[in-house]
């Protein structure tokens, strides 16, 4: 009885070990934090999701080209609280974002804000 309650508690332990990291939550190191981007598109998808949201927006260059961005924004329970509801972004809006870019040159980045059409701005809490 002795043994099996102490290979329970080593398997438990092992798997509390093992699963620490999984808690553990990314950070910006991967985007320019010191540098602000700035385009305009039309959003393709927004979801209002945990952890964070994320903002899909094409967006077409010079020379008539497409290419889609994912810009993450802070989580819905952040966001309803400087006046974000799950509407506030559509397929089809036409909008400007204000982001931090990925270091690499992905097309990513982490929320500034949003200014929508009629220039109502949305702020990010991440």
């Amino acid at each position: 009885m002795r043994i099996g309650l102490f290979a329970v508690f080593v398997l438990a332990s092992a798997l509390l070990l093992v699963s620490t990291p999984v808690l553990a939550h990314h950070g910006a190191s991967g985007y320019d934090m010191d540098k602000d981007t700035v385009l305009k598109g039309t959003i393709t998808q927004f979801e209002w999701t945990n952890p964070h949201g994320r903002i899909a927006l094409n967006v077409v260059d010079a020379g008539g080209a497409t290419q889609e961005w994912v810009v993450e924004c802070g989580p819905p329970s952040r966001l309803v609280e400087i006046g974000w509801t799950r509407h506030s972004l559509n397929a089809g809006d036409h909008v400007t974002l204000h982001f931090h870019g990925a270091k690499n040159g992905a097309p990513r980045g982490i929320l500034i804000k949003v200014v929508l059409e009629d220039g109502k701005q949305l702020e990010n809490r991440a």
